[in-house]
């Protein structure tokens, strides 16, 4: 069976394609943690690093397919780098200003080498080391907030890295040393600046108590007019991925892509004070329509737009945390509104300022807040007493699940929870009912597989052998690189992966995205208090606002608590009261029945009945049976109140097996098949009425003729 796979098991790491790049230049390099490798604090090594860099590809190789997000670690043989950080708190140090300041008052180019933007809003600036020494990592009288890293004692973050959350090292002038700039290139390190290193004298209180200077004005850079403006063969963006060239383009399109990203970047980098945060959402919600084509790549244009709102001042500003939240939902409003790239031979001038162009909408976001169209905006999101009725609420599965929100699936453990969810998929993928219920909305699902990922793919062959699915189906996967949602990167990297996955489903399969599936609450989470009320609603906001910026349903499976259905899921009350819906499993003679415990605005009760069967998929290297575990409904009518009776299973059991042989299901074939599974042949007439009057069976199905 062809199944979607989230990441090829060929593909690398945008961290290991650096990594072997400076290795390629002679670089030795070993790898530092990320935050998503456990063991230490993010930046510090992986191993015994003095004793482990290389340049050997297979090593490295070997390495990231350990630890993929392993940033890269540079030792500077020949090299000099100095370190400068910038304030952390209001009052103290800010090593970059502190640098330039230095630079002005001993008289040297503090800038001229290879320099490098750290993903906090520090630098590192690449000198050669002085002729006749060899500086180590003594900062002697620099002042706080500079740090020196130098030769065999100390190491660096190479430029090119990329964090978790898309931040990245990225190269910004001077000789490119990745690109093959010999080290011969780099200017050495002043003389002033060594004797204040070498020299053990402090400075006086006035130069350790640096403020930050303002950043200097640029001007906006020219909005070209045609696709000829613009360099399709030398296209350089800051993704962090230094490592990319317009030759590692796979088409014309994605450098074409590439470099209406670039030009937005800068446009977005050169705005002023007094509207970079309306300008900031502008560009990105117009990158956000390419994005949504599949012209560009979201974490590219995640970190560009990300990059470009540093360079403007507008992170550190409002803070470079609510920056990036803000600029990914403007791409992921884009995205909802996809276009193609405009024609080679078009004007591209009403595309990059924002006009109408091939049918663009303005996304209502960008109205400015004192511009008149405001009051007509005011007037369709209030709504009156009198007014017209608003429209019946969209759903998913109709009187079962809303067509968008925040679900629950809950039952105790080992009651196939997992198995229904991946049933209820299939269903959506097929538009055939669930349980009874029409499927209002047909798409595909995305699963975030944080347990039991090995179950997946042989559900899956299940649902097909049972011809509930066909060869390949809109159901992709993830378990690789998962981050709990609640850790400070969660939330963004979950909005990332749902964005690909979505892509994904649009290019493969052309449907929309209809349903999340979370499995589970418990291993998703990543709670510190599993019954804090605080987290809880921050978990469930994290999810509508998924749900709201994708426009789907989120369906998060989780476990009863230990008072059992009466009371709940497991751990804090507010995810029940924020969930939009409820599907409890319990499990009564065997049976397990699927009940609708909270739906708003709709009716409670019970959905079906069903069984947990299991399907042979073939044999292992020794013999034995491979199975996988399926839902299977047993009743779908709205009379049910309970499971089905042992007498109505065999009723059941018998329509199975004579509709599996092909037959006509006559009344004595019935009720023969009845009796060879045990049955009291003075009870088959009741248990028929039992199973059709329960809505487990029709008496269709039976040919129950007299």
């Amino acid at each position: 069976m062809t199944v979607l796979s989230p990441k090829p098991a060929a593909a690398l790491s945008p961290n290991a394609l650096v990594a072997l790049a400076w290795a390629r230049q002679g670089f030795p390099v070993f790898p530092c943690r990320s935050g998503l490798e456990p063991g230490g604090k993010p930046k510090t090594p992986i191993g015994r690093w003095q004793n482990e860099t290389t340049t050997d590809e297979a090593t490295i190789l070997r390495w990231w397919s350990l630890w993929p997000n392993a940033l890269v670690g540079l030792r500077p043989l020949g090299l000099v780098v100095i370190d400068c950080d910038r304030a952390k708190r209001e009052g103290a140090n800010d090593g970059v200003v502190a640098w330039t300041e230095l630079g002005l008052r001993h008289g040297f180019d503090g800038v001229s080498a290879m320099s490098v933007d750290t993903p906090s809003g520090g630098e590192h600036h690449y000198f050669r080391q002085p002729s006749g020494l060899l500086l180590g990592n003594s900062t002697g009288a620099l002042p706080r907030g500079i740090d020196v890293r130098g030769n065999t004692e100390g190491y660096v973050i190479a430029p090119g890295s990329v964090m978790p959350d898309g931040r990245a090292y990225r190269y910004r002038s001077g000789p490119d040393l990745l690109r093959s700039a010999p080290v011969s290139a780099l200017p050495e390190l002043p003389p002033a600046a060594v004797g204040l290193i070498r020299s053990k004298a402090t400075l006086s209180p006035v130069d350790t108590n640096i403020t930050r200077l303002p950043d200097p004005v640029r001007p906006p850079p020219p909005l070209p007019k045609s696709w000829a403006d613009l360099d399709l063969t030398n296209v350089r963006i800051w993704t962090g991925e230094s490592v990319w060239e317009a030759d590692d383009c796979q088409s014309m399109d994605e450098r074409r892509g590439r470099a209406l990203l670039t030009c937005c970047a800068d446009e977005l980098a050169a705005v002023q004070p007094g509207g970079r945060g309306q300008k900031a959402h502008a560009i990105s919600y117009r990158v956000g329509r390419w994005v949504g084509s599949g012209a560009i790549a979201y974490p590219e244009a995640l970190q560009a737009l990300v990059r470009a709102c540093e360079r403007n001042g507008l992170s550190q500003k409002d803070g470079a945390a609510r920056v990036q939240t803000a600029v990914a939902r403007a791409l992921t409003r884009g995205a909802q509104k996809p276009v193609p790239l405009p024609p080679l031979s078009s004007d591209l001038s009403p595309l990059l300022e924002g006009q109408s162009l091939l049918g663009q909408e303005v996304d209502p976001l960008e109205i400015e807040p004192d511009a008149p169209e405001c009051a007509s905006r005011a007037d369709t999101r209030w709504r009156t007493w009198g007014d017209a009725p608003a429209a019946p609420r969209e759903m998913l599965v109709k009187g079962v699940l809303p067509r968008r929100g925040v679900a629950q699936l809950v039952a105790a453990q080992f009651t196939g929870k997992s198995a229904l969810a991946l049933r209820l998929a299939a269903h959506i993928a097929s538009g055939e009912p669930f349980f009874g219920s029409k499927v209002s909305a047909t798409g595909g699902t995305l699963w975030f597989a944080f347990e039991a990922e090995d179950e997946m793919q042989p559900r899956l062959e299940a649902l097909r052998c049972e011809g509930l699915i066909g060869s390949t189906a809109p159901v992709a996967w993830i378990a690789d690189d998962l981050v709990a949602l609640l850790s400070p990167e969660g939330e963004q990297r979950f909005r990332v992966d749902v964005a690909e996955g979505r892509n994904r489903l649009a290019r493969a399969f052309d449907v929309p995205l209809r349903l999340i599936v979370i499995d589970t609450a418990a291993a998703s989470a990543g709670w510190t208090d599993e019954n804090s009320n605080a987290e809880g609603q921050r978990y469930m906001c994290i999810l509508s606002d998924i749900a709201k910026e994708f426009d789907c349903l989120v369906l998060c499976i989780d476990h009863l608590g230990k008072a059992g259905a009466e009371r709940g899921t497991r751990g804090s009350s507010a995810k029940d009261g924020a969930a939009d819906a409820r599907l409890m499993l319990t499990t009564e003679s065997g049976t397990l029945m699927l009940t609708l415990d909270k739906l708003r605005g709709g009716k409670k009760g019970p959905v079906g009945a069903f069984r947990l069967r299991s399907i042979q998929l073939g044999l292992d290297e020794d013999g034995d049976p491979q199975e996988a575990v399926i839902a299977e409904p047993l009743g779908v009518s709205s009379k049910m109140r309970k499971p089905p009776g042992a007498g109505e299973l065999r009723i059941l059991d018998a329509v199975e097996e004579l509709k599996k042989g092909g037959a006509t299901i006559a009344r004595e074939a019935l009720r023969a098949a009845y009796l060879a599974k045990g049955g009291n042949p003075e009870s088959f007439r009741r248990d028929l009425r039992k199973a059709e009057a329960a809505g487990f069976l029709e008496l269709k199905d039976a040919e129950a003729n007299e």
